[in-house]
């Protein structure tokens, strides 16, 4: 009896389309705009109105993708952290399958859920992925000092 082995070249080949059918279906859904808000108090904004909105004193923006649930956590995260803070801050995001490529390779934005925070128009600090409610309003509290 002969036995069939695959050889690296087909693992790595069908791992190539693996991936592309996965970044199809993912881009197929975002295509049709926003899927979820969540009632987000989180100012959408775009390419056009980014750097205006990054001049405030401290602003964070989440740089995120529609239908990923771990960009929906952090929205969540985020917007619950916005409503928790009565001073000068300001929430933003931007989606990040909608013609914000200057910004995206400006910012070296490899990957979403991505936020970062700015004073004054300067990145001061940046947030890959996901991480806890309690983390992110630590992160706050040392930003405004």
């Amino acid at each position: 009896m002969k036995r069939t082995y695959f050889k690296p070249l087909h693992f790595i080949v069908a791992m190539i389309i693996f991936f592309l059918v996965c970044q199809f279906i993912n881009t197929s859904n975002s295509i049709n705009g926003e899927s979820y808000d969540h009632g987000s108090s989180l100012v959408k904004i775009d390419s056009a109105s980014f750097f205006n909105a990054i001049r405030s004193d401290l602003c964070f923006v989440l740089f995120y993708r529609s239908n990923l649930t771990a960009c929906e956590n952090m929205e969540k995260k985020l917007t619950e952290l916005a409503k928790d803070q009565t001073n000068h801050s300001h929430f933003f995001k931007i989606n990040t399958a909608f013609q914000c490529d200057s910004i995206i390779n400006q910012y070296n934005i490899s990957e979403v859920p991505n936020i970062l925070i700015f004073k004054n128009g300067i990145e001061k600090r940046r947030i890959m992925g996901v991480i806890s409610y309690s983390s992110l309003q630590m992160i706050y509290q040392r930003e405004i000092k």
